[in-house]
């Protein structure tokens, strides 16, 4: 509504006109209609003269919401390692499904973050460091709203671990160290992102490399040097 708009962004009659609000309530009202499975609406504004007023203007947003997009599908390309199940399953954007839970609405700003950070992410856990997305498409039927999403990644090679030291420690062992680092990959923060492996040890010697459970362990043993009053550790 227009009092939404206005009270969100402060676009309110009486004051001095401010370019900048008038960008805040367009890139407000995208976002929301996104969010409502709108995501390509066109927006421009008028400044019309007030007759009689030398120092006032009319400040008109025009809207043109456009069709309402629903996902029908996803498909991927160049995935040779990852199947594309796995590949959809931890993307927010999802093609519509049976159940009133999977309605296949698109998000701008959720699709954005599955390109540059759902994707790279899983692939990460599986040793695919050079990941890439390399193209991404959506496709909208006018007349219907669906929308088909074709996205190209590039993998790259996949590395797996093999040798790892631990160097510049004096208050925790070699051997408390790689515990950290060699944690089981069916539990902890990336089980239950359902990003875990199979049950082997993560990160030992001639497994796949998985970059995401490494960083975690970096975070992990920051941690514990910090509690016994190392504030100023680094594990690189």
């Amino acid at each position: 509504s227009v009092r939404e708009v206005r009270d969100t962004t402060g676009l309110n009659t009486g004051l001095p006109l401010n370019l900048q609000k008038i960008l805040d309530a367009k890139a407000y009202i995208r976002a929301e209609l996104s969010s409502e499975g709108i995501p390509f609406a066109e927006i421009t504004e008028r400044i019309v003269p007030i007759e009689g007023a030398d120092n006032e203007v009319e400040l008109v947003l025009d809207v043109a919401e456009g069709q309402r997009v629903t996902v029908a599908e996803v498909t991927f390309f160049g995935n040779d390692g990852i199947e594309a199940d796995d590949l959809a399953g931890v993307m927010s954007t999802k093609a519509e499904g049976f159940w009133w839970f999977r309605p296949g609405s698109f998000d701008q700003i959720d699709y954005s973050l599955d390109l540059t950070d759902a994707l790279p992410r899983l692939y990460r856990t599986r040793g695919y460091l050079d990941f890439r997305v390399v193209g991404d498409t959506v496709v909208v039927d006018p007349a219907s709203g669906k929308a088909r999403v074709e996205i190209r990644v590039d993998e790259g090679e996949q590395y797996r671990l093999g040798t790892f030291a631990v160097e510049g420690n004096v208050l925790f062992t070699e051997e408390e160290i790689e515990e950290s680092f060699r944690a089981r990959r069916s539990g902890g923060i990336l089980g239950s992102l359902g990003l875990a492996g199979g049950g082997e040890d993560a990160n030992s010697e001639g497994q796949i490399f998985d970059a995401e459970a490494f960083n975690l362990a970096i975070q992990t043993v920051q941690e514990r040097y910090r509690n016994e009053g190392y504030l100023y550790v680094q594990v690189s």
